[in-house]
C-alpha cells in the first residue's frame, strides 16, 4: 500500500480539507470492539487549524432512539504511522472529555471529496471508515477502494438521507 498511495496519504493535507468542508462519515466497517458497533450514527464533523499539524475536531453525532444531536470536541495532531518518514500520514485523536485516545491511519484520500482512514481496534485488527462530502455522490474511487478494503467484513452506513429531516445533524 505504501508504494501505491503513497502520494495519497499525507493527512495534514487530507485534514486541511476538514477545514474549508464538513465531512460525513459515509461508511464503516464494524466488529464487537469498535465504537461504530454502538448505536449512534449520523456522523458529521469539521476541522479548525490551531497551528501547523494541529486542528480542533467537532463532531456531531445521533444516538438510537434520542432526537437531539450530540457534538464532541477534540485536538488532532498529525503524526507518522507504520514506518512513514518523510510525510505525516495518521493522526492521533484526543478527545477533549478526557475519554480514550486512538490513532488513526491514512489509507487513501483524493483530497477534495473523500478519504479513507483505519483506526486500530485491537492488536491485528482495525476499522476502515469512509468520510465525504457529499454522501449522496460518493466518488468511485473512494468507493471501489472502500469496497475492496472492506471485502470479508461486516459494513455500516452511517450517514443517509433520514439524517438530514427530524434532528438530522446537517451542516
Amino acid at each position: 500500500m505504501k508504494k501505491k498511495f503513497s502520494r495519497q496519504q499525507d493527512a495534514n493535507k487530507s485534514i486541511q480539507v476538514g477545514v474549508h468542508s464538513t465531512f460525513y462519515l459515509a461508511k464503516v466497517t464494524y466488529s464487537s470492539k469498535s465504537i461504530w458497533a454502538r448505536n449512534f450514527s449520523c456522523v458529521r464533523s469539521t476541522a479548525r487549524t490551531i497551528s501547523d499539524g494541529v486542528f480542533n475536531l467537532t463532531t456531531m453525532v445521533k444516538y438510537a432512539g434520542q432526537s437531539h444531536v450530540h457534538t464532541s470536541y477534540a485536538k488532532v495532531t498529525v503524526t507518522n504511522v507504520y514506518g512513514y518518514k518523510n510525510m505525516k500520514n495518521g493522526f492521533k485523536y484526543k478527545p477533549q472529555d478526557g475519554s480514550i485516545q486512538s490513532k488513526y491511519v491514512l489509507t487513501f484520500s483524493n483530497y477534495r471529496t473523500c478519504t479513507i482512514y483505519y483506526g486500530p481496534t485491537d492488536v491485528f485488527s482495525g476499522d476502515y471508515e469512509l468520510w465525504v462530502t457529499d454522501y449522496k455522490k460518493i466518488p468511485r474511487c473512494c468507493e471501489f477502494l472502500f469496497e475492496y478494503l472492506t471485502l470479508g467484513k461486516q459494513t455500516r452506513v452511517m450517514y443517509k438521507d433520514s439524517c438530514d429531516h427530524q434532528g438530522g445533524v446537517k451542516g
